[in-house]
């Protein structure tokens, strides 16, 4: 079915749609659909047995290529590659490999890990198997199971970590580790395996006037020294 538009192609496909638009194509993307934009294409090649089920929703100059059941709801230049993966919208955009991921929006962002996210953010990258970077600039998380909370040029590499702040750095061999960093333009590193690093120029205040504990151990406060 071609609703309107101009320079639409739907020709080698079977069950498919495009509603509106100009020069979108559907290429051997069977049960997929089209339903406005410029220049988008769906490319069903190495799709499971023909089958596609692809949407692109609006937007510019979006392709999936080689996946099924994936979805690009707008934007601009964003592709998708890998299977069962949605970019909600944003510029720039790309899911690769396995797929099973999402990029909520912003700019340029890639992800090529399984089951992994990026919420938004630009230039943010994930390859790690369920890493997620929720925002932020220029940060990577490439551990299995990783989280890059925001913030600007962090990069945790070591599985079931994560990192905050600025130029968090925890290494590939840190499993299970984690820095929070302060907005301080040097790199804050983690310390080793399964453990936190709290790293802040001006210091680390707790305050609720409890007591603290370490393993279970009270620590002394107030005018002793810790």
């Amino acid at each position: 079915f071609i609703g309107g538009g101009s320079g639409v192609d739907i020709s080698e496909s079977k069950f498919a749609s495009s509603v509106g638009g100009e020069n979108n194509d559907i290429i051997t993307g069977n049960y997929s659909v089209i339903a406005g934009g410029k220049n988008n294409l769906i490319s069903g090649e190495g799709s499971v047995a023909g089958f596609s089920s692809n949407v692109v929703g609006g937007g510019r100059d979006n392709s999936i290529k080689s996946s099924a059941a994936s979805v690009i709801a707008g934007g601009e230049g964003n592709t998708i590659t890998g299977f069962v993966s949605c970019i909600m919208g944003g510029v720039a955009n790309r899911i690769d490999g396995e797929g099973y991921s999402i990029i909520g929006g912003g700019e340029a962002n890639t992800t090529r890990g399984q089951f992994s996210a990026i919420l938004g953010g630009e230039n943010n990258k994930t390859s790690g198997h369920y890493a997620v970077v929720a925002g932020g600039n220029s940060s990577s998380a490439s551990g299995d199971y990783s989280f890059i909370g925001g913030g600007d040029q962090n990069h945790v590499s070591g599985e079931y970590s994560y990192a905050f702040g600025r130029k968090a750095l925890v290494a590939p061999t840190h499993s299970g580790a984690a820095v929070l960093a302060d907005g301080q333009n040097r790199t804050h590193t983690s310390s080793g395996e399964h453990t936190l690093n709290l790293d802040f120029a001006s210091g680390v205040y707790i305050g609720g006037g409890g007591a603290l504990y370490v393993s279970g151990n009270p620590v002394m406060t107030g005018a002793h020294t810790v």
